[in-house]
């Protein structure tokens, strides 16, 4: 059992998500996995592009509807708010910080490890925010609440992956081995979510670590102070997708009745449960392994925003 919007939900009673490895998509999708990657600067999708890739036709209508903002200064910023709020400061507290690093010691990651898993730590928690607001901008259109193209900055962001972003390719819970076989699970389930997202599946390239990690959160990821942050997450970023300069029309026609059912469903997941409560899960993260105190975007962050 475990807690949706406040109640329990078996774990039989979530939907399956099938996704699309990299490896395995077509030439056509392929080519907006690229654009994705290139428009959000990281060098890895996300869990909902790629179950989204099940249904080619839907994932270039989707893209192509949210591409434009995303490439603006206004959604950098607008991400950036959103990445304000995420921390739950008393979650990464001092003490905290101490008895994660000692979890870190006992598990043999030494101090350059650490500062790898910390890069990769810093370019999640930079793209995550740019995924909520994607799914948002969708979920709203699809709801009959479109962004309407307000007065943001439609000023462009570099493209193309950042420089120094190394890539974790995320471990495929059904081929999952060992420890990550375990633990992959374990976080779906304490979650509520039908699968871990990838953010965590690449974490199980090492899975001391994701142990580690996993440890902390789970107290947390079921205390009302979680659970109010996450639907303020979700107030916060309907606001900003309002606030964005260009409209956003989804799906256009685009879409067969069978798939408009499907296509809501994955976007309400995603957008009122796993993409801000991974959000929050990758701050709190980040900050235990590198300490409350430290800037996690000093290497991402665009000059002048």
């Amino acid at each position: 059992m475990s807690e949706t919007n406040g109640h329990r939900t078996r774990a039989d009673d979530r939907p399956r998500l099938p996704d699309v490895q990299e490896g395995q998509a077509s030439p056509e999708v392929r080519e907006v996995f690229q654009d994705i990657t290139h428009t959000l600067r990281a060098p890895f999708l996300g869990l909902f592009w790629r179950v989204l890739a099940a249904q080619p036709d839907v994932l270039r209508l989707a893209w192509n509807a949210v591409a434009p903002n995303l490439r603006t200064v206004a959604a950098e910023r607008a991400a950036g708010r959103l990445r304000a709020r995420a921390l739950i400061v008393e979650a990464a507290g001092i003490s905290s910080h101490k008895a994660f690093k000692g979890d870190m010691v006992r598990a043999e990651i030494d101090y350059d490890l650490r500062m790898r898993i910390g890069g990769f730590n810093h370019i999640a928690l930079y793209a995550l925010p740019k995924h909520l607001l994607a799914v948002t901008m969708l979920a709203e259109a699809l709801e009959g609440r479109p962004t309407p193209g307000g007065d943001g900055d439609t000023t462009e962001i570099p493209l193309g992956v950042v420089v120094g972003a190394v890539p974790v390719s995320p471990v495929d819970p059904a081929t999952a081995r060992g420890r990550a076989a375990e633990i992959l699970p374990l976080i779906a389930e304490g979650h509520g979510h039908p699968t871990a997202e990838d953010y965590f599946r690449s974490l199980a390239r090492l899975p001391d670590y994701l142990s580690a990690a996993w440890n902390a959160l789970k107290p947390i990821v079921t205390e009302e102070e979680y659970l109010a942050r996450r639907e303020e997450l979700g107030r916060i970023v309907t606001a900003e997708v309002h606030a964005l300069p260009h409209a956003v029309t989804f799906p256009s026609g685009g879409l067969r009745p069978g798939e408009l059912g499907e296509v809501g469903q994955l976007l309400r997941l995603f957008r009122e449960r796993i993409l801000p409560e991974v959000l929050m899960d990758a701050a709190i993260i980040a900050a235990l392994t590198d300490g409350p105190d430290a800037d996690p975007l000093i290497t991402f962050r665009i000059d002048g925003l």
